[in-house]
């Protein structure tokens, strides 16, 4: 069958965008397009330049990360209000003195039956 073409099928979804706006087409479009490629070359940048290394820790053994050393120093159940929770204490030292102490936990909900993992990333860290 012959279908009729309709004047969207002529535009992409930026130009969609910058005809709905009324204003100056072109230049939106542009700052939309300059705007997106931004983003992917971001995203690309992320994946290539980024960096992650997984650690698995015992009981008193440590983990050295650039300048800071971990220790995993204890573990211990816990109960809240609606959950019971398992809890890792990780004291955070950077050469002389403990900046901090981090205590990941999992979460168990017993209503729903579910996992959450309530991760523990302290606010200032340097």
């Amino acid at each position: 069958m012959f279908r009729q073409s309709c004047i969207l099928d002529y535009f992409d979804a930026s130009t969609f965008i910058c005809v709905l706006c009324g204003k100056s087409v072109r230049l939106q479009c542009v700052w939309l397009h300059i705007g997106f490629a931004i983003c992917v070359i971001g995203a690309m940048m992320n994946s290539y330049y980024g960096d992650e290394s997984g650690v698995r820790l015992k009981p008193t053994e440590t983990a050295n990360i650039a300048d800071f050393e971990f220790k995993y120093e204890e573990y211990r159940d816990a109960i809240g209000a609606n959950y019971t929770a398992e809890q890792a204490v990780f004291p955070s030292v950077k050469p002389g003195k403990t900046l901090a102490q981090i205590i990941p936990e999992r979460r168990y909900y017993d209503i729903r039956t579910m996992t959450m993992a309530e991760v523990a990333i302290p606010s200032r860290l340097a």
